[in-house]
């Protein structure tokens, strides 16, 4: 995967999560949903560090 292209997902998944994170901190929403908000935080920050870490793996050829 490109650096650039790795990038652009990391951006993605970082506004995922933030954007979840400010759903759960400022909506009143229920207990259930908020813990779904943050599994959605994490996962989203764990896919885009995984991400920017598959980016850099050494390339054979």
């Amino acid at each position: 995967m490109q650096r650039r292209a790795a990038a652009a997902y990391f951006l993605l998944f970082l506004v995922l999560s933030i954007g979840a994170y400010a759903i759960d901190t400022m909506a009143n929403v229920p207990a259930a949903r908020s813990k779904g908000l943050v599994a959605v935080t994490v996962m989203s920050a764990v896919a885009g560090v995984l991400l920017i870490g598959l980016s850099y793996l050494p390339v054979r050829g």
